[in-house]
């Protein structure tokens, strides 16, 4: 059916589509406002030059003008390399804490959740928010845990983390095997939910969604970077929240409120905690597995902690955290509310419940409001998208073109060095006067260095350090090479690449699971708790290495990947296999692997990855001082530290004045858990 007849409801004449001129106007201005963000900041660098050469005419003096214009040229020329880099990947480290709470919000919450959450809604009932209410947990941890070593190792990418505190093959491992879950668990369930929406809308085939969503999104994403991201995010984390509680209103009014919701579902829709023995969303399950899934995902994932990376500190890395706790609550009000709701109100959801929330809408949603909706179907999308397209390109441009090439590049200096015991200085000049000689051999410039190390030190900090007469500059930009430029080319094109391989794998979102939200839990399930595991205790504990390590990720992975290509072949309408006709013993084996709850798998993964991260720690020696200073917890520290705070001299309002920023942020965190605590009890 037509987007337009659906939304109107009129279904008499499908060939003359009319929409509101109030839904058209909403969804122009979103659409408007998406793109002039994500232009903006695109083309702010250019920006700067048009300003820059606008002041120069108008200048009286021309020393000043020249002085003016040479020192603005060298910013704004640095400020575009800069771009290529850090800016473009990590929005130059000046993100407050609303943008990054938002962004956290926006980039969860895809189309697959207004599908998928009201989907399970529908199906299953209250239990699916369990989902959601664990998450605040997590997104805390990751702004009191894991925010301070990832800011103070001062990475781009998790992975990169990941090297330093263990080696290069862990992270080239983790690098990989993070772009394979984008394709199977963001990019083509978000493509897919994209494409059910727009099949319902708009009466589009899958390819032609694909297609649409993909040149809107990335073509923000590709001009502006994380900036465009975060910012536009901002907007459609509004646009969001804004129609969902206008849905959830609606439906609540309609259904009758809590009480009609239980006079007409079955008792066990309306409670949180379920039995051991549900098929998918068991209490002990949630407890054990799900914990280690949400771990992933919020503390681990490049896609969501890439936003909190680019904090302008720690301090508002942390609130954003807090405040992306606090609203992360409302999705199972938002989504999985109105999907109880559709299966009450309109009986056809329960034969197919991905349409709840759609239909929902085309049917109680006024004229004038639809095309709010349709702005925050396009929002969710879009938002969701743009995350995945940007962390992916930025996973393979830093972690893994960037390293093969300072590989090779190493090569090449070794085939260049003839003599490793040269002794050939390198002059280093400035204003025309020798400083130092800098010899390859280290062992024959000791004495020269102790009376040059401050000289050079000052030098490097003017900036005017020149080698065998020909200028250098010494800014640090994150770069090895100085080629930023290259890096952002690759990572666009890499992010194409990924993204189409994320739509090539739709079927296989279709093949395992209708329920899109239980589809995307069960992959994570699969294959995030070995993850966990090692981010988790290699924070925590000094006792692991980088051969426990990778042995972990190795293994845990082969066993998730087993379950998920077992469960495609063996359970289901689409299966190729029937287990039954294994020898007894072999079909009970691979029937109890196969059917295991997830969230159970994902427990008793958790464990198996446990042990053997401690065991392979311990048989294979203490790990590098140089992989776990500053990079694991220092408990005599911590405990110092509290001991000298809280000694006799201690005055409290002096503490407070002191830790200001610290001691509200510890109160959100306290109101934030006692929220999540009462809707625990609330809704039991």
């Amino acid at each position: 059916m037509n987007v337009f007849n659906l939304l109107t409801g009129d279904t008499s004449n499908e060939s003359t589509p009319s929409l509101h001129i109030i839904d058209i106007v909403i969804i122009i201005i979103y659409f408007l406002a998406v793109y002039s963000i994500g232009f903006y900041y695109g083309l702010e660098p250019y920006f700067k030059k048009i300003k820059l050469f606008f002041l120069s005419k108008f200048k009286r003096n021309n020393t000043v003008e020249q002085q003016i214009t040479n020192n603005d040229e060298i910013q704004t020329n640095n400020d575009t390399q800069q771009t290529s880099n850090k800016n473009f990947f990590l929005a130059d480290n000046n993100t407050g804490w609303l943008a990054i709470g938002s962004s956290l919000f926006a980039s969860n919450i895809g189309s697959e959740h207004f599908i998928g959450l009201a989907s399970s809604g529908a199906s299953l009932g209250l239990c699916v928010g369990m989902g959601e209410w664990i998450s605040p947990i997590f997104i805390l941890v990751l702004g009191w845990l894991f925010i301070p070593f990832y800011l103070k190792s001062k990475v781009y990418t998790l992975p990169e983390f990941i090297e330093k505190r263990f080696d290069r093959k862990c992270r080239m491992y983790l690098s990989c095997f993070s772009l394979i879950m984008y394709i199977l668990t963001k990019i083509s369930v978000s493509v897919y939910a994209g494409s059910i929406v727009f099949k319902v809308l708009l009466n589009w085939n899958i390819w032609v969604s694909a297609t649409c969503l993909i040149i809107s999104t990335g073509l923000y994403t590709i001009t502006g970077g994380l900036k465009a991201v975060i910012y536009t995010e901002v907007l459609q984390t509004f646009i969001l929240i804004i129609s969902g509680t206008t849905v959830f209103v609606i439906g609540m009014i309609k259904v009758g409120g809590l009480s009609g919701l239980r006079e007409n579902l079955p008792d066990s829709m309306m409670h949180l905690f379920q039995p051991p023995n549900h098929p998918d969303f068991p209490i002990t399950g949630v407890i054990f597995g799900l914990a280690w899934t949400s771990m992933w995902y919020w503390n681990t994932d490049q896609v969501i902690v890439q936003r909190a990376l680019s904090a302008k500190d720690l301090a508002n890395a942390t609130r954003g955290c807090i405040f992306a706790s606090f609203i992360k609550v409302l999705p199972v009000f938002l989504m999985v509310f109105p999907g109880m709701i559709a299966r009450v109100l309109i009986p056809e959801v329960q034969n197919d419940p991905n349409g709840a929330f759609i239909l929902l809408v085309q049917k109680f949603v006024p004229v004038g409001l639809k095309g709010l909706f349709v702005a925050a179907m396009l929002a969710a999308l879009m938002s969701s998208l743009a995350s995945i397209f940007h962390s992916s390109s930025t996973l393979f441009t830093m972690d893994v073109y960037r390293v093969i090439k300072e590989k090779l590049r190493g090569r090449r200096s070794e085939v260049v060095q003839t003599s490793p015991s040269s002794t050939t200085p390198i002059t280093i000049t400035t204003n025309q006067q020798v400083v130092a000689p800098v010899y390859y051999n280290s062992t024959e410039r000791l004495e020269e260095e102790e009376n040059i190390e401050e000289p050079l030190e000052n030098l490097q900090q003017n900036n005017e350090l020149t080698i065998n007469n020909q200028p250098t500059n010494t800014t640090n930009n994150n770069n090895d090479d100085g080629s930023g430029a290259e890096y952002v080319i690759v990572g666009k094109i890499a992010g194409i690449i990924i993204t189409l391989f994320g739509v090539l794998s739709i079927p296989i979102v279709q093949l395992l699971s209708k329920q899109l939200y239980i589809y995307t839990h069960k992959v994570m399930g699969y294959c995030a708790s070995p993850i966990a595991v090692i981010f988790l205790f290699g924070v925590l504990s000094k006792r692991v290495n980088n051969y426990g390590c990778f042995a972990t990720l190795l293994v845990g992975n082969t066993i998730g990947l087993t379950r998920l290509f077992l469960e495609a072949i063996l359970i289901g309408e689409n299966k190729i296999f029937d287990v039954e006709k294994l020898p007894y013993w072999l079909g009970k084996l691979v029937g109890g692997f196969v059917t295991l709850s997830f969230l159970h798998f994902s427990a008793a993964l958790a464990l198996f990855s446990i042990i053997c991260l401690y065991i392979i720690s311990l048989l294979t020696g203490k790990p590098k001082e140089e992989n776990i200073e500053l990079l694991t917890l220092n408990y005599r520290s911590m405990y110092e530290t509290v001991r000298n705070t809280f000694n006799s001299n201690f005055n409290f309002k002096t503490f407070i004045k002191e830790n200001r920023e610290e001691v509200i942020n510890v109160l959100l965190t306290i109101i934030s858990l006692g929220i999540l605590v009462t809707l625990y009890i609330v809704f039991a």
